[in-house]
């Protein structure tokens, strides 16, 4: 763990955070300090990346969200706020990959589902995150 721990008592919330990039991202926070919500779309992957946090040292809260679900999105901010606090930082980092041939031959569905992940999902957890950061503004007002 680093000692410089600059996000000390911080809320982190990376989507995405079971394997690869996602996964690196939430353990180099938690080596700053920050208590990291993993969300993944499995439960598997959300406990694994918890998991290894903590064997760590750090704090970590595994959470199973779909980010394309507005109602997901909600429960996993309450969930995070809930157990760790505040959130302070958000990683969207959820992504899929778009659908590989010819455009002529890529269905309507496939291409919806990369729009779904990779911009709906972004949007809903800004929003849902943001709320609570601007309530948290306007009452330190």
């Amino acid at each position: 763990m680093n000692s410089d721990r600059r996000f000390e008592g911080q809320v982190v919330v990376v989507t995405g955070a079971s394997r690869g990039i996602g996964r690196a991202i939430a353990l180099a926070f938690a080596g700053e300090g920050a208590a990291v919500a993993a969300v993944s779309t499995t439960a598997k992957g959300s406990h694994a990346a918890a998991e290894e946090i903590t064997a760590r040292g750090g704090r970590a809260l595994a959470v199973v969200a779909d980010v394309c679900r507005e109602a997901d999105v909600t429960q996993m901010v309450a969930q995070a706020e809930e157990s760790l606090g505040p959130i302070r930082v958000l990683v969207n980092n959820a992504g899929i990959g778009g659908p590989t041939g010819t455009l002529a031959g890529i269905s309507l569905a496939d291409w919806e589902r990369v729009l779904a992940v990779n911009l709906t999902g972004a949007f809903l957890c800004c929003r849902e995150v943001l709320k609570g950061m601007m309530d948290r503004a306007r009452s330190a007002t």
